[in-house]
This record gives structure tokens, sequence and C-alpha cells, in this order.
């Protein structure tokens, strides 16, 4: 929150918006009653909230499907709600974010539902040339 706030109300959006900075229930509240906020990653995150955006940042970090499991139902009445899932690479106990690239993988090729995004070098790349790192790291230069 410390981070987006500043830019948010300097925005053009600004006027849109109201920071809710109580401890617990940080949140932007929009004008037309959309609510941005942040929930600590457990297994009773988002309970008895209503989702139509979930997104689970750094994935690689998450050892199983618990967080994914909470908010789930939260999304369930919702027309077209949409689950991101945003993550560097994982290692060896980044069992979730593997699984999940498989599946994305697996979904490229078949019509709806799941639009997957992956940016990665191909396993026999060299880490050292430079034309790899732009090909595989959108957010370089």
């Amino acid at each position: 929150m410390d981070e987006h706030v500043p830019m948010v109300e300097a925005s053009r959006f600004g006027s849109h918006v109201h920071v809710r900075r109580s401890n617990g229930a940080e949140a932007f509240v929009w004008a037309n009653g959309s609510i941005m906020s942040v929930e600590a990653p457990s297994h009773t995150a988002s309970h008895g909230q209503t989702i139509d955006l979930a997104v689970l940042d750094e994935v690689f970090a998450y050892e199983d499907d618990r967080v994914e499991q909470a908010v789930a139902p939260a999304m369930i009445s919702r027309p077209s709600p949409q689950l991101w899932l945003t993550s560097t690479a994982g290692g060896e106990r980044s069992w979730y974010l593997w699984r999940k690239i498989e599946s994305g993988r697996e979904h490229v090729d078949r019509p709806g539902g799941v639009a997957y995004f992956e940016w990665s070098a191909p396993d026999d790349a060299d880490p050292a040339n430079p034309e790899v790192w732009r090909a595989c790291m959108p957010a370089l230069d």
C-alpha cells in the first residue's frame, strides 16, 4: 500500500478513490463500489468475500494450493471471475507453481477458458547471453 497509494492519489484516478488505512483492513475503495485490498496468503484469505479478480503473486513460494482453495469460493458466484498467478521461476519445493506451469502449457493449444503467458528461456539457452535475457524478460530495457 505504501508504494501504490502515492501513485494512485497523484494519478487522474485519485479523486475517484478513498484509501482505507485501518490496520488489517487496508484497501482502495473506488467510487463505483469496487474494492482493491491485500490479503495475507493463508487458508482463510478472502473468506466471506466476493471476488471478481484474485491475483496471487510470487507463487513460487507457495508449497501447496491452500490460498487458491481459500479464494476460489469467493469467486464462484461471479459471472466471469479471474484468477491470476504471477511469479518468477520456482525451485524444487514449488510444486504448486510447476503444476500450474504444466497445466498452462497443456492449455495453450486448447480453446477457451485459460490464458497462459510464460516468459522463459529454453533449457539449453546460455544464461550469460544478453540476447537470451531480452527474449525472456519482458521488463528488460
